[in-house]
C-alpha cells in the first residue's frame, strides 16, 4: 500500500473513528478543527469564547493583529500510530506561548500534553470530539 493510502486510513474520521481529524472541543469550550496538512496533523481555531478577537498576547508584536479565527494553534504532529501523535507544537493564544506536545486519542477524547523541555514538566488538557455541526467563525 502506498504512503498516501496508508495515511488516509490512519487519519480518517469516519463515525466511530478514533482518528485525530475532526472538530474537538477544548477545556475552555473553544473548537479546534484538526486536519491533515501534508504528512502532519494541524489544527485551527474555528470557534472560541475569548474576550478578544486578535492574537494580542503574541510575543511578536507584528503578529498581534492577526485574527484568532482560523489561527493554526496545532502544528507539525506526526502520527506514531492510530492513537498517538508526537513531535508537534501547540500555541496558546491566551498566554502567547508555544509548547512542544504529544497527543493521545482514546475514543472521543483527545489528550494533549504541552510541555517545555521534556513531557514530564508539562500539563495535559483533555479535548472531546464535537457532537453535531460546528458553526465556524468567519475571518
Amino acid at each position: 500500500m502506498n504512503l498516501f493510502l496508508a495515511m488516509f486510513f490512519l487519519f480518517q474520521n469516519a463515525p466511530g473513528s478514533t482518528g485525530a481529524l475532526g472538530n474537538w472541543v477544548t477545556a475552555d469550550k473553544a473548537v479546534v478543527k484538526m486536519y491533515q496538512c501534508g504528512q502532519h496533523i494541524c489544527g485551527s481555531l474555528v470557534q472560541f469564547n475569548a474576550p478578544f478577537a486578535n492574537d494580542n498576547k503574541n510575543p511578536n508584536s507584528k503578529l498581534r493583529q492577526r485574527p484568532l479565527c482560523g489561527l493554526n494553534i496545532v502544528e507539525g504532529f506526526r502520527m506514531a500510530d492510530a492513537t498517538h501523535a508526537t513531535d508537534g507544537h501547540v500555541y496558546d493564544p491566551n498566554s502567547g506561548k508555544t509548547y512542544s506536545g504529544v497527543i493521545t486519542i482514546a475514543g472521543d477524547a483527545l489528550k494533549l500534553r504541552g510541555y517545555v523541555g521534556v513531557p514530564l514538566f508539562g500539563r495535559t488538557e483533555t479535548w472531546h470530539r464535537a457532537k453535531g455541526p460546528v458553526t465556524e467563525c468567519r475571518k
